[in-house]
C-alpha cells in the first residue's frame, strides 16, 4: 500500500503479512489478559461502535468459530487465535487472502 497519512497516525504497517497477523494474535492475547475474553469483549474493544456495526461484527465472528459472543475463548490457544484471526481479517478486508501457513508462522513467533 503506499503512504497515506491519513490512516498512517492511527494503523500499523508491516513489511511481511506474517509480521500484521503475529501483531493481531499478540493483541488478542494482550485482551485477554485484561479481561477482554469473549468475542462480544474483544470486538467492542477491537472495533468501537463509533466506528463500526459491532454487533453485526460480533456475530460474524462469532459464527466463524462456532462459539457464542459470550462465551470465554482462549487466545493463547493455537486453533482458537487462528481461527479467530481470520475471521477478524475476512470482516476487516471482505476476503481472506492468507494460506494456513502464514497463520501458523506467525503463531510459531509469539
Amino acid at each position: 500500500m503506499p503512504f497515506d497519512s491519513r490512516i498512517e497516525p492511527r494503523f500499523c504497517r508491516f513489511i511481511l503479512p506474517e509480521y500484521g497477523v503475529r501483531a493481531l494474535m499478540k493483541l488478542l492475547q494482550n485482551y485477554h489478559l485484561s479481561g477482554f475474553n469473549t468475542i462480544e469483549k474483544i470486538i467492542h474493544r477491537w472495533a468501537p461502535s463509533v466506528e463500526n456495526e459491532t454487533a453485526i461484527y460480533i456475530h460474524r465472528v462469532a459464527d466463524a468459530l462456532k462459539v457464542k459472543p459470550t462465551e470465554t475463548i482462549d487466545p493463547f490457544d493455537k486453533n482458537t487465535v487462528i481461527e479467530l484471526a481470520k475471521a477478524i481479517i475476512f470482516h476487516e478486508n471482505g476476503q481472506q487472502p492468507y494460506e494456513q501457513t502464514l497463520f501458523e508462522k506467525a503463531f510459531a513467533t509469539l
